[in-house]
């Protein structure tokens, strides 16, 4: 390998043995070394049980990583991420199917989704590519040397596409402008969305590739209590009450002071990383 030339992590820079001292092709070793199973026997739901971990100590596993700055952050971003849009799906029926603005079929109404599948589509296609970029260029800077707080430069571009777009969204719904307007907005919110999910999961194994399955059972319970069942329970009346202006330039203030959380982490993260190391609290359980 040429000098200075960064190294990202692959899936072969993952640790021989997963934390819960289970060899990661435990699956493949035991069937290899084990008899042949008949056609039968292969159709059984259930192998059996290769970990003698308690079982109460690995469902806690994903609440103490709520003490580590890294994953933190992660679940905030990714619940916000997912979580706008669910609150959309939320007004789309209330805004589009309004009498007094669009008046809708509920025909109509589905066909608003395009430009949000539009945008998810672009918004993970970019992000992958456009992440690695940032990452390498960043990494020869830092002598080759890659570190995950790197993957938090997307911050910007996911600041800019939701805010815009919840903003928008929400201000020309209420300003009746052509349904396209709203509708094209919608599209730029699901496009922010799909680069800070991305971000959000790819910092999150970069900081702790060892506690990567418990990091995505964090991220997603976070983001069903948050925005599945927080928001959901008084999001309708809030819409109804002050209207979809005030409603989504609120949320997108909500969006700018999370996302303002990135700059701390990035002057910070590996500093927060090198004293979870020490404190050593996923080790304990």
């Amino acid at each position: 390998m040429e000098a200075g030339t960064p190294t990202l992590p692959s899936s072969g820079t993952l640790s021989p043995r997963s934390h819960s001292g289970l060899h990661p092709n435990a699956y493949i070793a035991r069937y290899r070394s084990g008899p042949r199973k008949t056609y039968l026997q292969s159709l059984k739901p259930w192998s059996g049980r290769l970990s003698k971990d308690n079982w109460f100590r690995v469902a806690l596993r994903p609440f103490i990583l709520f003490a580590y700055p890294s994953i933190l952050w992660s679940t905030l971003v990714y619940s916000l991420s997912v979580g706008w849009l669910i609150v959309l799906s939320e007004s789309v029926a209330e805004i589009y199917q309004n009498h007094e603005s669009y008046n809708f079929t509920p025909l109509q109404t589905g066909l608003v989704y395009i430009s949000p599948f539009v945008g998810g589509v672009l918004g993970t296609a970019v992000a992958g590519k456009v992440s690695d970029i940032i990452v390498r260029s960043l990494a020869r800077r830092n002598g080759g040397i890659y570190e995950p707080e790197f993957r938090l430069i997307m911050a910007i571009p996911i600041m800019f596409t939701t805010v815009i777009g919840l903003m928008g969204y929400g201000w020309s719904a209420e300003e009746r402008d052509a349904w396209i307007v709203p509708t094209i907005f919608f599209g730029f919110i699901s496009f922010g969305c799909s680069l800070g999910s991305t971000t959000s999961i790819t910092f999150a194994v970069d900081s702790y590739r060892q506690y990567a399955g418990e990091a995505l059972v964090t991220l997603n319970f976070s983001k069903n209590i948050l925005h599945g069942l927080v928001f959901s329970l008084f999001f309708n009346k809030w819409l109804q009450g002050e209207g979809s202006k005030d409603v989504f330039v609120a949320i997108g203030g909500i969006q700018i002071a999370c996302l303002l959380t990135t700059i701390p982490m990035y002057i910070y993260g590996k500093k927060a990383r090198m004293w979870t190391v020490r404190k050593n609290l996923m080790e304990k359980f």
